[in-house]
């Protein structure tokens, strides 16, 4: 209808002509006939006050000014600009005219326009010129890290003297557009609580606290059984019992003093009784719709192909699994020593979830735990910056909140730590939570949120190693409030006594493990220790495994104490141009963390943080660059392997608060673009090329993870699907699990990932002694038959004679090779081929040796022999 060309003599029905008169007026003889002025009609019914009718030249608008009349109602400016390009063709007055939008072309040789601003949207400049800079600044930062990106952390051509330039540059510009243009409210100083009233004597202070001081001492009697019972690297169910009633019966005895244990809970009984009594209802908004369209994406990214992706097992996963195995058949460790020591959650998590679906102890089972983790984290990234930038203007703090998820969502780093089937990604979930109370606790001083804070520091130790930073970024928060809100003695003192309550939480709910802690360093400092000292044993000349002695290691730590600062710059710098090169955490080809787009507004992000600091003096501010810095330090420290830095697993820590800088960052500019342009086709225009850019960051991230850092692992790993199938065929067809093992090799295969991906992870036959190979499959049998092994209490396996005997075996391993040949001279060597010819093995099968050769050969009675 918009581009219809109204004629005052058609046959429209009278009614319909009026009913849109706001957009089509007929033009009458006698106001066409009149002079036109520049006087506005006020008098216009169905015009707004702030929309006024213009009057002008057709001729004497800009080309900027024509361009939405050309969009919106093309042929009639077409027609207009006819009139100007060619005034020797004159129009009589009966004929039609062109009309816009209600705004008719009267003149004979000179056409005139009346532009209704509420239907045709002209530039103003005034507002335009500020988003002038604030695109050039964008287009800086995007180049520029479209150039560290693509340069894959090389400088041999110079890309990181171009592109860390462009970036900084771009910050610079935000900061300062962002100074101009953005108004943020200063954190309103904060009021110290009035004092309790004063007490004659210690009797009336107890009377007054009774409850509380009983429940600090009940609490504290709970807290030696937890610390007593739990011992040995053992959780008991008295001393978790006590450990849990710690927990509560200190938070009872310190809550707000508004939150006494009687109304508390009375305010629970409400709630649950009004939510009862109700109508559940669910408020359907934008934002809401846009979490879950950011869900469904989110969830493509972490289960879409989740068998292929990643493909293989390694060692680490097996460990996670077979530990996860024990806690499920009744085993309850504190700390798992094994495989460097590693902190209990994920196994309990993952014995939890194999119980809740019946899935079996598999690869599977990994990746989907880390994934619904990773979904989790979408979610909780809302939270973060509704909960962090909300505070000042709720509008901003869910928009940057909505932004944050999705790009969380669509992430290459996060992608890979959901679908690594480690325990890493946990980190991400509590080092979350712990900002968005801690900024709470820091801003507004209440005794709760440093108490929940507290709870989910000491929770944070049982998850993942580099959680053990993170009180140090509680200490620098606390620190910074008391240098910027602590106006007083007495607010500095309310200050102090919250952090000591979150402390004595923290230490509450460590206990157990800080048990271990005391009776175990070695094992429990084991993997902080290697990264710093070094290695604590290696291989003499002969083979054999010893110690290095502590004055070689302190030695060789004094010496690489210059690595730490490059550490740190490299750890710094794996956000926008070179990331972990390891082909298991990352890509050998040094994909950084963050995309091109990402990358862009995480800078600009920085500059609009640092403008938050200098006007609003929030502690918060503050921190989030600072723990960003601390939280990269446990990748950083790894000073006696400085080739593992940057890692992406040791600095997941930080990721949560680089997304939310980058989120604010997005969200700024759009706040800027928003209160610049006004609704309609310019400000779509913006809101389109942004999106267009966020999706081309998303698929960047897809094909960073699936095609190349995938096609890297791939060939990385070792074939156990391949030889779990063909063990699980052999069993399941013309074998039995006793008549199968694995020869092993140096650098070859772990045999608990085969039996894992055979649907048996116990099955235990490998021969670890290739030199001795005859005497090793002899004496493997032996134990067998007797019931000896300790996966093998029931004889389940025992060689049957009746039934083929496989051998793997390494293609290189020709003494292996031999030995089995001249033992059994009638078997059959084949070759299997892998996806990579150099992860060919070989298999030789063995027709049934039968009961004589047994009984002779390995001696005793066999259940299958009688």
């Amino acid at each position: 209808m918009d581009n219809m060309l109204h004629d005052p003599n058609n046959d429209l029905p009278e009614d319909e002509i009026q009913a849109d008169n706001s957009e089509y007026a007929p033009v009458d003889q006698d106001i066409a006939n009149e002079p036109i002025t520049d006087e506005i009609d006020e008098s216009s019914e169905g015009l707004p006050e702030e929309a006024p009718l213009q009057i002008r030249d057709f001729g004497d608008l800009t080309l900027l000014e024509m361009l939405p009349l050309l969009v919106r109602h093309p042929v009639d400016t077409v027609g207009a600009l006819r009139d100007i390009i060619n005034p020797s063709v004159p129009r009589a007055l009966g004929e039609p005219r062109y009309a816009l939008a209600g705004v008719p072309i009267t003149s004979v040789r000179r056409p005139y326009v009346e532009v209704r601003r509420s239907a045709v949207r002209t530039f103003d400049l005034s507002k335009i010129r500020p988003l002038l800079g604030l695109g050039i600044t964008l287009i800086i930062a995007l180049v520029g890290s479209l150039i560290l990106v693509n340069s894959k952390g090389t400088t041999a051509d110079g890309n990181i003297l171009i592109g860390g330039p462009l970036l900084l540059i771009g910050g610079i510009g935000m900061a300062i557009i962002t100074a101009r243009g953005v108004r943020f409210v200063s954190l309103p100083p904060l009021v110290a609580q009035p004092p309790n009233a004063t007490f004659a004597t210690l009797l009336e202070f107890i009377n007054t606290y009774w409850l509380r001081i009983a429940l600090f001492a009940i609490a504290g009697l709970w807290a030696v059984g937890s610390w007593l019972f739990n011992t040995d690297n053992n959780f008991t169910g008295i001393g978790v019992f006590c450990w849990v009633m710690s927990a509560a019966t200190l938070a009872g005895a310190l809550l707000d003093r508004d939150l006494y244990i009687g109304q508390w809970f009375d305010r629970q009984i409400a709630r649950v009784r009004r939510f009862v009594s109700g109508t559940p209802t669910i408020k359907v908004s934008w934002t809401l719709i846009a979490l879950v369209v950011i869900m469904f994406v989110g969830a493509g990214y972490r289960f879409s192909d989740l068998f292929s992706y990643p493909p293989e097992m390694t060692s680490d996963h097996v460990e996670k699994l077979l530990d996860s195995l024990r806690v499920y058949e009744g085993s309850r460790p504190i700390f798992f020593p094994n495989n460097g020591g590693r902190e209990s959650f994920q196994m309990y998590f993952l014995a939890a979830l194999k119980g809740f679906t019946g899935q079996p102890f598999s690869f599977e089972l990994l990746k989907f735990g880390t994934g619904l983790e990773g979904m989790v984290m979408i979610l909780l990234a809302w939270w973060m910056g509704r909960a962090v930038i909300g505070e000042e203007d709720r509008q901003l703090g869910n928009l940057t909140g909505v932004i944050m998820a999705a790009l969380v969502a669509t992430s290459y780093w996060h992608t890979l730590l959901s679908r690594l089937g480690l325990r890493i990604v946990t980190t991400t979930l509590v080092t979350t939570i712990i900002f968005i109370f801690l900024a709470r606790a820091l801003r507004h001083n209440r005794r709760t949120d440093y108490l929940i804070t507290g709870f989910a520091v000491g929770a944070g130790m049982y998850f993942y190693q580099a959680m053990r930073m993170v009180p140090v970024v509680v200490v620098v928060g606390f620190v910074l409030t008391l240098l910027m809100r602590g106006r007083s003695w007495r607010l500095a003192r309310q200050y102090t006594l919250n952090m000591i309550a979150l402390v004595l939480m923290a230490l509450v709910v460590f206990l157990p493990l800080g048990h271990y802690m005391v009776q175990n360093p070695g094992q429990f400092w084991q993997r902080t220790e290697r990264s710093i000292f070094g290695e604590a044993t290696r291989d003499d000349a002969s083979g054999k495994t010893v110690e290095v002695p502590l004055a070689e290691r302190l030695a060789a730590f004094r010496d690489n104490i210059p690595e730490l600062s490059r550490n740190i710059v490299n750890s710094l710098l794996m956000f926008n141009w070179k990331g972990d090169r390891s082909w298991f955490n990352g890509a050998p080809d040094g994909t950084p963390a963050l995309d091109f787009f990402t990358g862009a507004v995480f800078v600009l992000g920085l500059g609009i943080v640092a403008i938050r600091i200098a006007r609003r003096r929030d502690p918060i501010d503050l921190l989030l660059p600072l723990s960003i810095l601390i939280m990269v330090l446990p990748s950083a420290l790894a000073i006696a392997f400085s080739i593992e830095v940057p890692g992406f697993t040791r600095a997941s820590g930080s990721l949560p608060m680089v997304y939310l800088v980058a989120a604010l960052g997005l969200a700024v500019i759009l706040r800027l673009i928003m209160q610049r342009l006004e609704p309609g086709w310019p400000r779509r225009v913006v809101y389109g090329t942004l999106a267009l850019l966020f999706v081309i960051g998303a698929m960047s991230n897809s094909t960073s993870y699936f095609v190349n850092a995938m096609a890297d692992y791939r060939n990385s790993t070792l074939p156990y699907r391949q030889a779990g199938s063909v063990l699980r065929g052999f069993i399941d067809s013309t074998g039995a699990p006793g008549n199968a093992y694995i020869v092993a090799y140096k650098y070859w295969w772990d045999h608990r990932a085969v039996a894992i991906e055979a649907g048996d992870p116990h099955w235990p036959n490998t021969l670890p002694d290739p030199e001795n190979l005859q005497d090793e499959i002899l004496n493997l049998m032996r134990q067998n038959a007797a019931g000896s092994q300790p996966d093998n209490p029931t004889g389940k396996y025992v060689v049957q004679p009746d039934r083929q005997l496989m051998f793997f075996v390494n293609p290189e391993d020709t003494n292996a090779q031999s030995v089995l040949k001249s033992m059994f001279p009638n078997g059959t060597m084949i070759k299997i081929s892998a996806y990579n010819t150099t992860r060919d093995f070989l298999t030789y099968i063995v027709p049934p040796v039968g009961c004589e050769w047994l009984t002779t050969q390995v001696g005793g009675n066999s259940p299958y022999c009688p």
